[in-house]
């Protein structure tokens, strides 16, 4: 429905380096930098809610990803090219046991070499990922907190951060917004609604009962 739809910033996660994984030849490594998990998270001004990314076939947009999306330093898409570390690795997105990974390649500027570096050596190792959610659908609450599970979402770049963007997911501001439809919550309404109208008619009969009594 038309009034479902709002206007919402990229969210961004903490994700995992693997560093069995490094290979220095290539400079490369895999991330796993989603799952099908229920995370805490704040959500739009709404407060503390449970988010979880559909895997499901189809749920997730792998485009921007597998054509070589970017590897950033701190998510700094304004940072012109010196924000830039590296890559994703062309279509390297796979999905396996509930998660989603990716390989990531670093440049071979002399102004990355130290990130690469303190990586190898286990020094940096938070990574966070940036994603849009084009659809939510609303599951209900657990212990009086929503639950949301993004049926239709987009990674779009990689980060490597000194604080994780972590379970909490925070949006940055100043992003480009993006529409999001969100699916279930109507129904909630419609019954809340419909009581409402119910016991306000209750209410009215009563009232002119009163009334009628009234005037005997």
């Amino acid at each position: 429905m038309e009034n479902n739809k709002i206007k919402v910033q990229p969210f961004y996660k903490r994700a995992a380096v693997y560093a069995a994984s490094i290979d220095e030849e290539k400079r490369e490594c895999e991330v796993c930098f989603a799952s099908d998990a229920d995370v805490p998270m704040y959500k739009f001004g709404e407060g503390r809610i449970l988010e979880s990314l559909s895997l499901e076939e189809g749920a997730m947009d792998e485009t921007r990803l597998n054509s070589g999306a970017p590897l950033l330093n701190s998510h700094n898409s304004q940072g012109g090219l010196d924000a830039i570390l590296g890559k994703v690795v062309e279509n390297s997105v796979r999905i396996e046991d509930g998660k989603a990974y990716c390989r990531i390649r670093f440049s071979k500027r002399a102004a990355v070499q130290d990130y690469w570096e303190d990586i190898k050596d286990g020094i940096i190792t938070n990574i966070s990922v940036g994603y849009n959610v084009m659809r939510s659908m609303y599951s209900g609450t657990v212990d009086d907190v929503k639950r949301y599970v993004a049926t239709s979402w987009q990674p779009f770049e990689v980060s490597f951060v000194s604080v994780p963007a972590d379970h909490r997911a925070t949006v940055r501001e100043n992003s480009e917004t993006t529409e999001m439809i969100v699916e279930g919550e109507e129904k909630e309404k419609e019954v809340v609604q419909a009581e409402q109208i119910k016991d306000d008619a209750a209410q009215r009969d009563q009232d002119i009962l009163k009334i009628k009594y009234i005037l005997k």
